[in-house]
């Protein structure tokens, strides 16, 4: 990746950093001068989730602020737009929608594929057995059938 474009993405990242950590700045001087003596209860529960959503979307943007340190760490090294799985350079149309990205397109849709495919039907959740293998994998005839079981 030529220099021209690498300095591109590294201003973008550092003005996306700059811009939440001054939401973040911004909403804590708001939490700290609100009045939380609120007489009416409804009034309480609304000013009370607004705050629960805020402070959630701070706490994503405090997950997205470390990728972005990563990324100017790689950019530094001379790392950056290389996967970190493979080792091919990232697309740059991938790197402009997604800057802080680590992966290449096809890395990142086995990794997904992957993670969907040990995925409890019911929950969501991956499911490990006692002697750590996943669980559960569809079988040839779509049913849900186990990795391994221990003897009994």
């Amino acid at each position: 990746m030529d220099n021209k474009l690498l300095e591109n993405f590294k201003k973008q990242l550092v003005e996306k950093r700059q811009e939440i950590l001054s939401e973040a700045d911004k909403t804590l001087a708001e939490m700290t001068d609100q009045n939380s003596n609120v007489p009416d209860p409804n009034d309480r529960a609304t000013i009370e989730s607004d705050r629960s959503f805020e402070l959630r979307i701070r706490d994503r943007e405090r997950k997205l602020l470390s990728k972005i340190e990563d990324a100017l760490i790689r950019i530094d090294e001379g790392e950056y737009g290389i996967c970190e799985e493979c080792g091919c350079d990232i697309n740059v149309k991938r790197l402009e929608a997604r800057p802080v990205t680590t992966l290449c397109i096809d890395c990142r849709k086995k990794r997904k594929n992957h993670r969907a495919s040990n995925l409890c039907p019911n929950s969501g959740e991956t499911r490990f057995l006692d002697d750590g293998s996943l669980f559960p994998r569809s079988g040839e005839n779509g049913r849900m059938i186990l990795l391994s079981r221990r003897p009994r």
